[in-house]
C-alpha cells in the first residue's frame, strides 16, 4: 500500500507582489487540502471575504490592494482507491470577486488596477489507472463575467464563458493577462513502465503577471491569482 497516493488543494486568492525591497504575500485565501488514501472530501466555504494587502509602507501615495469576495466555495476531495485506478479532483468557486490596487490619492487616476468578477470556476483533476500505468491530468476555468482595467493596463478587457487553457486575454512587455492558466510540473523520470510524463497540475482562472511594472511612480512584479486548484499524483504509483 502507499502511504499517499494522490492530493489536492484549492484556494480563492494566492500571489506575491514586490515593490522595492518590500515583498507582500497574498493568502492563501481560504487553502484546503487532502491527500489519499483513505478517501477524503474537504471543503472550506466563506459567505465573504475582505482582505487588505500595503505593499508600500504607510505614507503619502501609500498603495494598497483590496480583495472583497463572497460566496467562496473550496474543495478537495478523492474517493480513494478504486478497483484498478485512483484520482482526486480540486474545485475554487467564487461567487464575485473584486480586486483594486489604489493609492490613497482621492482622484480616479490613483486606480492602478481593477478587476471584478463573477461565477469564477477553477478545476483541477489526477487520476492513475495501474493496469495501463498511466496517469491523465486534466484542469479547467470559466466565467460569469470578467471585466479588467486601471493604470497597469490602460484599456478596458472583458470577458465571459469558459476559457481555453493558457488564454492570454493581455500582453505587453510588463503584462501578461491568463485565464485558465494551467501549468504542469513534477516531470517524473522515464522507467520501463512509463516515459517522461508530469505528475501535477495546477489550473489558476485568472493569472495577472507583472514583470517590473509601472505605477504611481513605483516598480511592481509578481503574480496576482485568483481561484487555483492542484491536482497532483504521487510517484512511483507504477513500482
Amino acid at each position: 500500500m502507499f502511504p499517499e497516493a494522490v492530493m489536492s488543494s484549492a484556494e480563492s486568492l494566492t500571489g506575491d507582489l514586490s515593490i522595492g525591497h518590500r515583498n507582500t504575500s497574498l493568502g492563501p485565501v481560504g487553502l484546503v487540502e487532502g491527500a489519499a488514501p483513505p478517501a477524503f472530501r474537504h471543503t472550506r466555504t466563506a459567505v465573504a471575504s475582505h482582505h487588505t494587502y500595503h505593499l508600500t509602507p504607510s505614507g503619502l501615495n501609500q498603495i494598497n490592494l483590496e480583495f472583497n469576495a463572497t460566496d467562496l466555495i473550496n474543495t478537495a476531495r478523492s474517493s480513494g482507491f478504486g478497483v484498478d485506478s485512483i484520482g482526486t479532483q480540486a474545485t475554487a468557486d467564487i461567487g464575485s470577486a473584486n480586486i483594486i490596487m489604489l493609492a490613497n490619492m482621492a482622484d480616479v487616476s490613483a486606480l492602478g488596477l481593477s478587476v471584478a468578477a463573477t461565477f469564477i470556476h477553477s478545476e483541477s483533476d489526477a487520476s492513475y489507472v495501474f493496469g495501463a500505468n498511466s496517469g491523465f491530468l486534466v484542469g479547467d476555468a470559466s466565467f460569469g463575467s470578467l471585466t479588467i482595467g486601471g493604470a497597469l493596463i490602460g484599456t478596458t478587457l472583458t470577458f465571459s464563458g469558459d476559457a481555453a487553457p493558457n488564454t492570454v486575454l493581455f500582453h505587453n512587455a510588463t503584462v501578461t493577462i491568463t485565464l485558465d492558466k494551467q501549468t504542469l510540473s513534477d516531470f517524473l523520470p522515464p522507467s520501463p513502465l512509463q516515459s517522461i510524463a508530469p505528475n501535477q497540475i495546477t489550473t489558476d482562472a485568472l493569472d495577472i503577471h507583472l514583470t517590473n511594472a509601472q505605477v504611481f511612480g513605483k516598480t511592481i512584479s509578481g503574480d496576482i491569482v485568483l481561484g487555483q486548484s492542484s491536482a497532483r499524483l504521487f510517484p512511483p504509483l507504477h513500482a
